[in-house]
């Protein structure tokens, strides 16, 4: 597969781009997006630095591509290629999984859920990239915020001295598509439980439990948080 994926000549699971990158497989996967079963194999492209080493930086996310093969009555046929569905992971690497969960949002339409998660100075950040499917095409669907806490920054009951820190938080979430609308991307509800920032309130605002709605937009999905917030940045201009 990566040979026909990358028309390389060797069979090998590496495949070296044009001197400055590498391809190497990072997720496979047979599903049944509800017309049709589809085998898909996802490869992670690596920038590579001066040394032929992938490139090992914070902000370094490989891009993803992927082959996808659809059963027939006499055997596997190629469905599609798709190049730069988007970037996925940190220094470098994209988030180890070996299964995705399936989301079925509509009969030829479906996601996959990529766990990630970051932690910086005392918070944990959780939730799910949406790889999706349709129309014989993959595509970034958007970001499910699914969990977190401030568990190495918060003000403890014990702690004597707190140096202003705000309250503890910590919450989990399940998330599932609201079926039966007819739509081919419904709303995606996301429950929370326990305590969570609230993006609407001021510094130390906590909200307890809860749903958030995850809308389609024509494009991925967002919260209604995540819409302000990407309406807020597009009205910052650049300084010149």
């Amino acid at each position: 597969m990566m040979q026909e994926l990358y028309g390389t000549q060797a069979p090998t699971l590496k495949a070296q781009l044009d001197g400055t990158r590498v391809a190497t497989p990072w997720l496979s996967q047979q599903v049944n997006d509800g017309r049709s079963e589809l085998f898909v194999l996802f490869a992670k492209v690596q920038s590579l630095e001066g040394n032929g080493q992938p490139e090992n930086c914070h902000a370094c996310a490989p891009e993803v591509d992927a082959i996808t093969y659809v059963r027939q009555p006499d055997g596997w046929t190629r469905e599609s290629i798709v190049r730069d569905i988007l970037q996925i992971g940190a220094w470098g690497q994209a988030p180890d999984i070996q299964t995705a969960e399936v989301l079925s949002l509509s009969p030829g339409h479906i996601a996959l859920a990529i766990p990630t998660g970051f932690s910086n100075q005392g918070y944990t950040d959780e939730g799910v990239v949406l790889l999706g499917h349709a129309e014989n095409s993959w595509a970034a669907l958007g970001y499910l915020v699914t969990g977190g806490d401030n568990d190495g920054a918060c003000a403890k009951p014990e702690d004597k001295e707190q140096f202003g820190s705000g309250p503890c938080y910590s919450y989990t979430s399940t998330y599932v598509p609201r079926l039966g609308t007819g739509q081919p991307y419904p709303d995606i509800i996301v429950t929370h439980t326990g305590t969570r920032r609230d993006p609407d309130g001021s510094d130390g605002a906590l909200l307890r439990d809860g749903q958030v709605i995850y809308a389609f937009n024509g494009t991925q999905y967002q919260s209604d948080a995540q819409r302000r917030q990407a309406e807020a940045a597009a009205k910052i201009k650049p300084q010149r």
